[in-house]
């Protein structure tokens, strides 16, 4: 099942186009198993694409495979 309007694509392209908001990590978590949604996240610079999963230990391994995106030290207002 997906959102009705813009897609995660969308809305990772407008990101990417944004100055302020270029370097941001960004990684998906969505309901999609479509080669195209996971390529097309690829091209736009997504750290990573990970499905939804009813698995609870499964979803806590892809979890933690998504905070490995983040900074490892913390970031200031002004950085």
């Amino acid at each position: 099942m997906t959102l009705p309007g813009q897609t995660g694509n969308d809305f990772l392209d407008w990101l990417r186009k944004e100055p302020r908001f270029a370097d941001l990590p960004f990684v998906f978590l969505s309901g999609s198993f479509l080669p195209m949604d996971r390529t097309r996240a690829d091209e736009l610079g997504a750290g990573g694409f990970f499905v939804k999963t009813g698995d609870i230990q499964q979803m806590v391994e892809r979890v933690e495979s998504m905070l490995k995106h983040l900074p490892r030290e913390p970031r200031g207002r002004d950085s």
